[in-house]
């Protein structure tokens, strides 16, 4: 599932992304850069252990010149991934979640009409905090946490169906890496998602031209 959705993303970004790549490295781009603020709700679910589990989150970043965001998100798990482990010659129920800082980047490769296709690619590291309890034995018991690194390649594409609003739906992969083999396995994993982004920026913009309008007719 990886290699597919890596290669996917490949060929998107080639075919159509080169554009993209030429206005990001061009003198010119820096020279006229234009930026915004966006924030998002990040939320997306995997299908973890034959459970489909949910990802809450929040990113900030800047849209640069139409094309680019960068920035940061906080991603974590509201409810708790169940899974076995085996230590030495115990098997251990294991109850955990994964929270996540992270940067990231997000061309958009097209952007055409209404429609709007994304290739964001997730960068961070954070935490799985674990409770084992042995089946056999309460008393070998214990909690650990333990550092992982997140890697989170995806596709989303938006529809605007309103002025103000756009609807979007993605797919990608969540590779983690850490010293706990058992933990990688168990939260590497396909994720899917889908957004609704509202231009905050648009509605105060024509808001303010409403109350002009406004005011110069009263006058």
């Amino acid at each position: 599932m990886l290699k597919l959705v890596l290669f996917l993303m490949l060929w998107i970004g080639t075919s159509v992304g080169n554009r993209v790549e030429a206005q990001f490295l061009d003198s010119a781009f820096f020279e006229g850069l234009r930026y915004k603020p966006n924030f998002q709700l990040n939320n997306r679910r995997s299908l973890l252990n034959d459970e489909l589990v949910q990802f809450w989150g929040f990113k900030l970043g800047l849209k640069l010149n139409k094309y680019h965001e960068i920035g940061g998100c906080f991603t974590f798990m509201p409810y708790k991934l169940s899974f076995t482990e085996k230590i030495a010659d115990s098997t251990y129920n294991v109850s955990a979640r994964l929270h996540f800082f992270s940067v990231y980047y997000e061309p958009t490769v097209l952007f055409k009409n209404r429609w709007e296709i994304d290739l964001p690619c997730v960068v961070g590291t954070g935490i799985v905090k674990s409770n084992h309890r042995a089946q056999f034995s309460d008393a070998n018991s214990f909690s650990e946490n333990n550092r992982v690194y997140v890697f989170e390649p995806s596709v989303v594409a938006y529809y605007r169906f309103f002025k103000y609003a756009s609807v979007g739906i993605g797919a990608g992969y969540r590779k983690t890496i850490g010293p706990n083999k058992d933990i990688n396995t168990s939260f590497s994993a396909p994720f899917f998602q889908t957004k609704i982004r509202l231009e905050f920026r648009a509605i105060g913009r024509d808001y303010r031209r409403y109350k002009r309008a406004k005011k110069y007719n009263q006058t």
